[in-house]
């Protein structure tokens, strides 16, 4: 009895998902909590202990944590820091915690689990489809009834204004979207490969199709980022001399883990090497390279340990800002607005050199463990896609600390694992 309990009760928060991630922003911490409670209700404790011995993640994951804490003590944040990083390491512990529960479920509670995660992924991308291409219906009747909120191309002059009602522009709408289309670009590729693999082929170009146009349409452009960078990976390990060779894994491990520890010296020569090539892009994308060479001079003066927890934060909200182009452009930005849209920039910034390093060997163990959990070439290809659509997203987009982020990660990395887990395996 308790095993279906379980099942449904995951199968229930698992579809809720979709809906938070459009409607409630901030809510993903209380979803992932609820689901790890009702994991380790049933979960076979024994195994669940196993495998946090066995898995060399873990054990890095938990150094790292260490080191974040310890970090509190020199953060320019003081004692705020503190507070901050108790709580940060609190939220990173039970998100990593949740595939290792989920795993650790009988087989009748996986089962109804995984009927739950195939319902919320297909809700996930119908809801981003509707809201995309019809003008954000959902939102804006939600929003409307329960917060009184308007939105339009401008907002009203006071004397047009309804007591009551609170105006704003499409744009500021525009962004509720990102939550939603950030994780339907991470799930659509491991998604439609599993359907693929399922042999629901028409079902897999259906998912992979409506999400594809539902994440161009989006107002977010790094979600489409994302998944372009995830189909040019699941498309070179799709290659059966690549797929088949045992070198792969760590050679794509190694270059990511490279990739962070050269994080502040790219983004230095990045910046330096565009020059007027850049005036005509998007001002998003010229503020990203603005925030990240800013950033790497930081980084330069406190390379080792950092400035520790919370300091982006800190710094971000002296509000400085710098010409975009050189001394006499007419564009200026935040130099650190709260965070650099990188992970790998923020905890070189905050942990040091010694914190991206812990980060760097995570990265290159959880890319060979991601490897390892599929059984086909398809279904790897898009499992590895995924993986590098989420890397995009952690190094494009929101800052690493943020709660929302960290628990939607946790709970979709333990919503895949038991979609694509075959029973019987490790």
């Amino acid at each position: 009895m308790r095993e279906k309990t379980a099942g449904y009760g995951l199968l229930t928060l698992s579809v809720l998902l979709a809906v938070i991630l459009l409607l409630l922003e901030k809510a993903p911490p209380i979803a992932a909590g609820l689901m790890l409670l009702t994991a380790l209700v049933r979960a076979d404790w024994r195994q669940l202990a196993a495998t946090l011995r066995a898995q060399p993640a873990y054990t890095l994951l938990a150094a790292f944590l260490v080191w974040l804490l310890l970090s509190s003590t020199w953060s320019i944040a003081g004692a705020e820091g503190l507070e901050r990083a108790l709580r940060i390491a609190l939220m990173i512990a039970a998100a990593a915690l949740l595939p290792a529960a989920f795993a650790a479920l009988p087989v009748s509670s996986r089962t109804l689990a995984r009927t739950g995660i195939v319902a919320s992924f297909l809700l996930m991308i119908g809801l981003l489809f509707v809201e995309t291409l019809f003008d954000m219906q959902i939102l804006r009747a939600t929003r409307y009834l329960f917060n009184g909120e308007v939105y339009g191309e401008v907002i009203p002059p006071l004397a047009a204004q309804e007591p009551g009602l609170h105006y704003s522009t499409n744009g500021y709408l525009a962004n509720r979207l990102t939550h939603l289309a950030s994780v339907t670009g991470i799930i659509l590729l491991p998604f439609a490969g599993w359907l693929w693999h399922a042999q629901c082929k028409t079902g897999a170009l259906a998912v992979f199709a409506l999400g594809c146009v539902a994440i161009a349409f989006s107002p977010a452009q790094t979600p489409l980022l994302a998944i372009a960078g995830g189909l040019v990976i699941a498309g070179i390990t799709l290659i059966p001399t690549v797929s088949r060779s045992k070198l792969t894994a760590p050679a794509l491990a190694a270059l990511l883990a490279a990739a962070v520890i050269a994080a502040p010296f790219m983004a230095e020569r990045l910046y330096a090497s565009v020059g007027d090539s850049v005036k005509s892009a998007d001002p998003s994308i010229i503020h990203r390279l603005a925030i990240w060479d800013n950033t790497a001079a930081l980084i330069a003066r406190e390379p080792v340990i950092g400035y520790g927890i919370e300091a982006s934060r800190i710094i971000g909200r002296g509000g400085v800002d710098l010409p975009v182009l050189g001394a006499d452009s007419a564009i200026r930005f935040e130099a650190l607005p709260l965070h650099p849209h990188n992970a790998a920039i923020q905890i070189w910034l905050e942990l040091g050199g010694i914190g991206a390093l812990l980060y760097a060997v995570l990265l290159f163990i959880l890319t060979q463990m991601i490897w390892r959990q599929a059984q086909g070439p398809l279904l790897r290809a898009s499992l590895m896609g995924g993986w590098a659509s989420a890397v995009a997203m952690l190094h494009l987009s929101y800052g690493v600390w943020q709660f929302w982020w960290i628990a939607t990660l946790g709970m979709i990395a333990a919503m895949l694992l038991i979609l694509v887990r075959q029973e019987g395996s490790s």
